[in-house]
């Protein structure tokens, strides 16, 4: 049984996250060193890389794993030129983390992109929306559409205008992901999110098993 889990996070948003509800889910199971650590928006492979190798050289009892977005990944990410010709973005994230996973190379190492973005995992319940501030009725009603018109808010697309957090800003008066992301996700339930994304309940399950092993 391994201490725990490392993240390296996309940002602060996702720091939020993963110590105010991942920590709870794996404390649960009995992984109790749960850690988030801010990449400060992935802004390069090379620092990814060598936080990851950093901590697996570093703690001989834990899994490392990442918490980043798809959306606006950056290009020098290993194996991002090869991904980004294949067909369906399911299919350049496996690429990207199969690629990722060979470059660092470690048993202790589970890679994980978030298709598309983290704003994605909002989308699975009404609950965190209702209790937001400047959340007329008006975007209520445009929230609840998508929320009802995606079973998988996970491929909610990438668009430029239409990405989660783009229709966050533009329904949400005064959005600001680092006050609201982590709150709504709490509110909402870690169990609406594992429901509703079967690539974050798998992620989850990896990380659970590697842990035991």
């Amino acid at each position: 049984m391994k201490r725990g889990i490392y993240f390296i996070a996309e940002g602060a948003t996702e720091v939020q996250f993963i110590e105010s509800s991942l920590r709870y889910h794996f404390s649960a199971k009995g992984i109790y060193d749960v850690r988030a650590f801010d990449m400060g928006g992935s802004n390069s492979y090379g620092k990814y890389y060598n936080d990851v190798r950093t901590f697996l050289k570093r703690e001989h009892d834990i899994i490392v794993t990442s918490m980043i977005d798809f959306f606006r990944l950056p290009k020098d990410f290993s194996g991002y030129e090869a991904a980004k010709k294949l067909n369906g973005n399911s299919s350049q994230i496996v690429a990207l983390e199969n690629s990722i996973s060979q470059s660092i190379n470690h048993e202790r190492f589970v890679p994980y992109i978030q298709l598309h973005e983290f704003e994605g995992l909002l989308f699975t319940d009404m609950k965190g929306f209702n209790q937001i501030p400047g959340c007329d009725h008006k975007a209520l009603s445009a929230l609840k559409d998508i929320v009802s018109g995606y079973p998988n808010p996970e491929l909610i697309n990438d668009g430029p205008e239409t990405a989660p957090s783009k229709r966050l800003k533009r329904i949400i008066p005064g959005y600001d992901k680092p006050l609201y992301g982590a709150y709504i996700a709490l509110e909402n339930g870690l169990d609406s999110i594992i429901n509703k994304c079967p690539r974050f309940k798998n992620w989850l399950e990896v990380l659970e098993a590697k842990a035991k092993e």
